[in-house]
This record gives structure tokens, sequence and C-alpha cells, in this order.
């Protein structure tokens, strides 16, 4: 990924530290595995930024709500505050848009495409 966030961004977002493939690379090339929950949800999200690689998965209670596993991401970058709480990613491909993962005050998705007709 070109564009990586800070440590301490991806830690306040998902208010956990991740578990990590290997402790002595640094974050934007290793795997990193963050598990978090809150109240009914629960949230899965493994990022390999050397790859571009990004999956997530959002259970609520014990039903499967979401499950991304995502190629040539660009970017990620994360939004705090204001009450709202955020992920977004880019693509290589300039046909598909930005993903927005919100995660506070409730999980929900944006997603754009920019296919031409």
């Amino acid at each position: 990924m070109d564009l990586f966030p800070d440590e301490w961004e991806l830690i306040g977002l998902f208010e956990c530290e991740p578990k990590l493939s290997d402790d002595d690379i640094p974050w934007a090339y290793n795997t990193l595995l963050f598990e978090t929950t809150r109240g009914r949800d629960r949230l899965r999200c493994l990022i390999e930024a050397g790859y571009g690689d990004f999956r997530f998965h959002w259970w609520e209670g014990d039903k499967l709500r979401t499950q991304l596993e995502l190629r040539f991401v660009l970017g990620l970058s994360v939004s705090l505050g204001g009450g709202r709480d955020s992920m977004t990613l880019t693509f290589r491909d300039d046909a598909v848009g930005p993903l927005t993962i919100q995660f506070k005050p409730h999980v929900s998705f944006q997603w754009q495409m920019n296919f031409l007709r």
C-alpha cells in the first residue's frame, strides 16, 4: 500500500493492539490481525499492506453480516473523532472507488464504483 496510517491511528480505530506475524518487521510491511468486540458486533480485520491485501469480517451476534476479501488496495486511511470513526481504502484500479468502513457510532459501509457508461 502506498498510503498507510500511523500505528496509533489503527490502534485508536480498533481499540486494541494487533497480532503481528513478525515483531521485528514494521507494520507497513507486516501482517496485522485486529480483532475487537463492540456490543453485539465482532470485527476481524487482516491487513497485509505490503501485498495490498485486506480481509474484513463483521459478525452481529452469531450472524456473519459481511465478509470482504480485497486485493490491489493502494491506500488505507483512518478518520477518528467527532463520534464517527472510520477507515477508507483506495484501490489501484480507477474503476473501483473508495470503500469506507465506519466503526462508530455503528458499523456501516459506503462504496462507490466509477464505471463509465
